[in-house]
């Protein structure tokens, strides 16, 4: 008892550390925020081996009187106490099943067997909401009746879906803790506050981050650890910004901005793009890996070597080798046409949200990539004359939970700067990186001029209606059973 009481002393400490950690890592105060993290993982290790020395003393009496109840309720709480502050999703789930058979009924098991609640409501009110849960093997939706609602559920993530009268169904990911109750307002917005080919994203929370604590692969990824982080309501494009979309943007231009805001860039003799302007129409002149392919619009590119998708039109491929720079113009130019009103370059928390749900999912579509869910390096077999973007839409395997394509592979995808005196940042991999590099969590931090032949981008919006820009933010409470800093996984 001493030792475990010592223990948690210690893990009330490491506690305030990692949530200062987070604090830092979200105000953009890296180096800060990463010594104060290296400080907290010190403080975990020590922590760890208080519990286990706690743990082994304990469970050395136990085959002495196994039924005793004062002892088994000890063991019980060493490892809850090593539940409680542990980040690694798979560890706890283990620890929570030893508990619970360990304590027969006691306030530990009875904590980790309280089911979730979600308490909800919509604007308007009177939706259908059907839900579904996100699993390994998901399951097929279930109708749960119309809204205000109030239900309880088991940990976990879910996906629901609500719809009322004529307007676009709305999708909403949550991920639920052991015994906590969430309260949360969905509005759902009539079709006409949704530009085409746009879906909207409302209110929420999601997990931000990579589960990896190692200092060296968060590094690789230049990612934060995971935590709860939210949005407010936004818009996101299904699919990456098109040549097509992009040519009519050049059209409307003075010459001289044309000509600057017209796709080129080289990296090297094998890697190159440009659009070119040939009298009245338009040629794409593209060297993805080595071979060259020309093309005017209205004829095709056709991929050597490729068994599927040889002949793609090149105006519904994404466009690249554009800047962040151009990016913004093409975003006001939309804004102020009216073609897509509040027209924006996407943040980094509404990307990675758009791609990652609410749970700590690696990818788009779930944990693993299957080589054609993804247009990456494997896809059509890692042989150079076949790498090359493929038209949106074309790989539904890795749609979003929010029916969003080509998060991950194709071309990189523009995010706007995280903070003041920071640059853009690409997310999302392309045709010609590997599956670890078309990760959720993978950032690459850019420049505002930098043009790259694998550059593309895809739009955000901001909703005119301040009720979708803003809505309801979720609340939550526990009835006892808290976690880590980190929610649990997508398991």
């Amino acid at each position: 008892r001493e030792a475990l009481d010592g223990a948690a002393t210690l893990a009330r400490t490491l506690a305030e550390e990692r949530t200062h950690a987070i604090e830092l890592f979200d105000a953009q105060r890296i180096d800060e925020a990463e010594a104060v993290w290296a400080r907290a993982g010190a403080l975990a290790q020590e922590l760890e081996a208080r519990q286990l020395r706690a743990q082994r003393a304990i469970e050395s009496a136990l085959p002495y009187d196994p039924d005793r109840p004062a002892l088994r309720t000890l063991a019980a709480r060493a490892l809850f106490e090593r539940w409680r502050t542990s980040r690694d999703p798979l560890a706890r789930d283990d620890l929570a099943e030893r508990i619970v058979a360990l304590d027969r009924g006691g306030r530990q098991a009875e904590l980790l067997r309280a089911r979730a609640s979600l308490a909800l409501t919509s604007d308007p009110p009177g939706a259908t909401v059907s839900i579904r849960r996100l699993a390994a093997a998901a399951s097929a939706p279930e109708l749960l009746g119309r809204t205000p609602l109030e239900v309880p559920l088991g940990h976990g993530s879910y996906l629901l879906e609500l719809s009322v009268d004529d307007r676009p169904a709305v999708r909403l990911p949550v991920l639920l803790e052991r015994g906590e109750h969430l309260a949360t307002e969905v509005p759902i917005p009539e079709a006409s506050a949704i530009p085409p080919g746009f879906v909207y994203v409302p209110p929420g929370r999601f997990v931000l981050g990579s589960l990896d604590d190692g200092p060296l692969r968060r590094s690789f990824f230049r990612a934060p650890p995971a935590h709860t982080a939210t949005t407010a309501g936004y818009l996101i494009a299904r699919h990456e910004v098109t040549f097509g979309e992009w040519i009519a943007f050049l059209e409307q231009l003075p010459p001289a901005e044309r000509a600057r805001r017209t796709p080129r860039a080289r990296i090297s003799a094998n890697v190159a793009l440009e659009l070119l302007p040939r009298g009245a129409t338009w040629e794409l002149q593209m060297r993805p890996a080595g071979h060259t392919y020309v093309a005017r619009a209205g004829e095709p590119i056709r991929y050597r070597g490729r068994d599927r998708r040889a002949a793609q039109d090149w105006l519904r491929m994404p466009v690249s080798a554009v800047s962040y720079d151009d990016a913004l113009a093409f975003a006001a130019w939309l804004d102020g046409t009216g073609r897509v009103p509040g027209a924006r370059v996407c943040s980094e928390r509404e990307w990675e949200r758009a791609a990652r749900g609410a749970d700590a999912r690696p990818l788009p579509s779930g944990e693993h990539l299957a080589p054609d869910d993804a247009n990456i390096d494997v896809t059509y077999g890692q042989r150079p004359e076949t790498f090359g973007p493929d038209e949106v839409g074309s790989h539904p395997g890795s749609r979003s939970v929010f029916g969003v394509d080509d998060l991950a592979g194709n071309v990189w995808e523009i995010v706007a700067p995280a903070g003041p005196g920071l640059g853009p940042t690409d997310r999302g991999g392309s045709f010609y990186e590997d599956e670890l590099t078309a990760l959720v969590v993978n950032r690459n931090p850019s420049e505002p001029g930098k043009r790259y032949p694998l550059l593309g981008l895809r739009l955000c919006a901001t909703p005119r209606h301040a009720k979708l820009a803003q809505g309801g933010q979720p609340t939550s409470r526990s009835t006892g059973a808290s976690g880590p800093a980190t929610p649990p996984s997508s398991r």
